[in-house]
C-alpha cells in the first residue's frame, strides 16, 4: 500500500546511523532529534516515548479483554505514531501482528534497529513504516485495534475526525480504537496557547476529544480524562531522572538534564493548575457496540433464568439507524459468550466482513423482521413449560388477562 511522507510541523533526522548509535551526535533542532528521543526514553522506559511507558500501555490495554477484544494470537493492530516501537513489541509478545506507522524518520529508524533485539517471533510480527496514517490505504475490516499513544496532537482538528473515520473503515466490526494524547482545559492560559503554537500541537479538552471520536461514528467506552495518571507517571519519571543524574549527564550533558527536568516540572504544574490535561479513550463503532452489548446481556439473562440450555435458542436485535441486525453466533454455549459471539448481519442474514457465522435459525428472525417492521428485537427461548406445551401440538386459549393466546405455528 502507498505510504506518503507528509511534511507536517515535525522534525525529521535523515542520518539514520547517528539516529541509532550515538546519543550525542546530533544537536537538538526539533522535537524528534535522536538526542531528544533517547533522553525521553531514559525517563519513560526502554523503547518508549509515551508517558508511563510499558506500565500505562498495559493499564490502558487491559479493558480490551472486558469488551471481548483481548490482545493475543491473531490480533491485528495498526499503531499510529508508533514512536520507537515499545507498544508494538509488547503487543507482538502477546501474539499480535502489529503495523507501526510514524512520520518521524528518526523514530522509525530506531524502531527498526530495536526490532533486531527482539525475539524471532516478535520480529516476524512487527512491521514499521514511515508514512502519514491519513494517506495510507488498507482493506476495510482488516484490523482489530487502531492504537495511538501521544501522537495525534500533531494532526489538525478537522483531520483528526478524518483519521477516526478511516479507523472506523479499517476496523473489524468487533474492533476498537485505543488512544492517549495530551490535552487542554476549556479556558487554556496564554502560556499554554503559546506552548502549543510553538510546538505545532492541536490540543483539545478530554470531552472535546470524546466528541471528535463520537462524531466519527464511535462510542466512548472508557475515559476520557486521565490527567492524574499523567501527573503520577510524570512524577515517577522525574524522580527516576534525579536518581540517575550522573548517568544522564554523562550521556547528554548538564544542560540537557536541566532542560528536560524543567519541561517535566512545567507540564506537571500546568496539569495541577488545571490548564493542561491528559486524554485516554477506548472506543468502538457506535451502532454495533451498543446493540451487541444489549444482545449479549439478553442472552445471559435468558440463560440465567433457565429459559435456554446448551446452545439452544437465540436473541437478535435491529441495529438502530442501519439496515442491520445483531444476533447470537451459531453453536456457542451461553456461559462462554463474549461480544465476539454476537454477529452483526445484513437483514438478509449476510454477516459483515470479519464476523462469525450467525445462528442457524437466523431465517426465523429474518422472516419476523420482514413481516413486522415494528419489531425491534426477537427472543427465541426453549423454556421448560412452553416446550412441554408445544409438544402437545395443541392451542392454548387465553384464560387470564396477563397472558396472550398460545397458538401452534407449525408441526414438525
Amino acid at each position: 500500500k502507498k505510504a506518503i511522507h507528509s511534511q507536517r510541523n515535525m522534525s525529521h533526522h535523515s542520518n539514520l546511523s547517528d539516529a541509532v548509535t550515538d546519543p550525542k551526535s546530533a544537536l537538538p533542532k526539533g522535537q524528534y532529534t535522536p538526542a531528544h528521543i533517547l533522553q525521553y526514553e531514559h525517563l519513560m522506559g526502554h523503547n518508549f516515548m509515551s508517558c508511563g511507558g510499558l506500565k500505562t500501555t498495559k493499564k490502558y490495554a487491559a479493558p480490551l479483554e472486558k469488551y471481548g477484544n483481548a490482545i493475543g494470537e491473531g490480533t491485528r493492530i495498526l499503531d499510529v505514531g508508533c514512536g520507537i516501537g515499545g507498544s508494538a513489541f509488547y503487543f507482538a509478545s502477546l501474539g499480535a501482528t502489529v503495523l507501526g506507522v510514524d512520520l518521524s524518520t528518526t523514530s522509525i529508524a530506531i524502531a527498526k534497529e530495536r526490532l533486531k533485539e527482539q525475539s524471532e517471533e516478535v520480529q516476524k510480527r512487527c512491521t514499521f513504516v514511515l508514512g502519514d496514517a491519513l494517506q495510507l490505504e488498507y482493506e476495510d475490516a482488516s484490523f482489530d485495534l487502531v492504537y495511538s499513544r501521544d501522537a495525534i496532537l500533531h494532526i489538525p482538528y478537522a483531520q483528526k475526525t478524518e483519521l477516526f473515520k478511516l479507523a472506523a473503515k479499517w476496523l473489524k466490526p468487533t474492533g476498537h480504537v485505543l488512544l492517549t494524547d495530551y490535552g487542554t482545559r476549556p479556558d487554556p492560559s496564554d502560556k499554554l496557547k503559546e506552548y502549543a503554537k510553538k510546538r505545532g500541537y492541536y490540543l483539545s479538552t478530554p470531552e472535546g476529544y470524546a466528541d471528535i471520536v463520537e462524531g466519527a461514528g464511535f462510542t466512548v467506552l472508557e475515559g476520557p480524562d486521565r490527567t492524574w495518571d499523567y501527573v503520577t507517571s510524570s512524577h515517577a519519571e522525574l524522580r527516576h531522572l534525579e536518581a540517575t543524574k550522573d548517568e544522564f549527564v554523562g550521556l547528554y550533558g548538564e544542560e540537557a538534564y536541566k532542560s528536560i527536568g524543567k519541561v517535566y516540572r512545567d507540564k506537571i504544574d500546568m496539569c495541577l493548575d488545571n490548564d493542561r490535561s491528559f486524554v485516554m479513550i477506548l472506543a468502538s463503532p457506535l451502532s454495533h457496540m451498543k446493540t451487541r452489548t444489549e444482545v449479549l446481556a439478553s442472552c445471559q439473562d435468558v440463560f440465567n433464568s433457565g429459559l435456554v440450555m446448551g446452545t439452544d435458542g437465540n436473541v437478535s436485535s435491529r441495529v438502530p439507524g442501519h439496515d442491520l441486525m445483531a444476533i447470537k453466533a451459531s453453536g456457542v454455549d451461553y456461559p462462554s459468550m463474549t461480544l465476539r459471539d454476537v454477529v452483526v448481519c445484513e437483514m438478509d442474514g449476510t454477516p459483515l466482513p470479519g464476523e462469525k457465522k450467525p445462528s442457524s435459525e437466523i431465517n426465523l428472525h429474518i422472516g419476523l423482521y420482514a413481516h413486522r417492521p415494528d419489531f425491534k428485537a426477537v427472543v427465541h427461548t426453549h423454556s421448560t413449560y412452553a416446550s412441554a406445551v408445544s409438544c402437545t401440538r395443541k392451542d392454548m386459549p387465553c384464560f387470564h388477562y396477563s397472558m396472550g393466546e398460545v397458538t401452534t405455528l407449525m408441526s414438525f
